[in-house]
């Protein structure tokens, strides 16, 4: 398995600490770009199938939240989705279908370096195939 290089592993901090750029409408980070073009979304959040301060452990599509519960960070997994290639055959165990639940921060690490390693966000006015990286 291909180790994360430094830059990648900032990429993974920056989600876990909630720092990703997001879309200015919604609770949600742009996609992740590796050197590779691989594109995979990476969301951490009360509002995502990831590890959170709450005791249940599920994500807010099954509870209520109330204001006295604090988020914890930085989160330990991750929900991943839509890649622009297969994942491996490892990440069964996290679900499928287009999305991929309580993912170890590690191994979305490991899976950004298989691919060569995070090198953007994919945003509308920056992302690949967009004016400024047509240069």
């Amino acid at each position: 398995m291909a180790e994360p290089n430094a830059e990648t592993e900032q990429f993974v901090e920056a989600i876990a600490w909630g720092r990703a750029p997001r879309y200015p409408s919604r609770n949600v980070n742009y996609p992740v770009v590796c050197a590779d073009g691989f594109t995979v979304s990476v969301q951490a959040s009360s509002w995502h199938y990831a590890n959170d301060s709450h005791p249940s452990g599920r994500a807010a599509y099954w509870r209520t939240c109330t204001d006295d519960e604090q988020v914890v960070y930085p989160f330990t997994t991750f929900e991943v989705g839509y890649p622009t290639d297969t994942l491996p055959d490892s990440w069964e165990e996290y679900g499928g279908g287009g999305v991929w639940a309580w993912v170890p921060r590690e191994k979305v690490a490991e899976l950004l370096a298989l691919h060569g390693g995070a090198v953007a966000w994919n945003s509308p006015s920056d992302g690949p195939g967009s004016e400024a990286d047509r240069g």
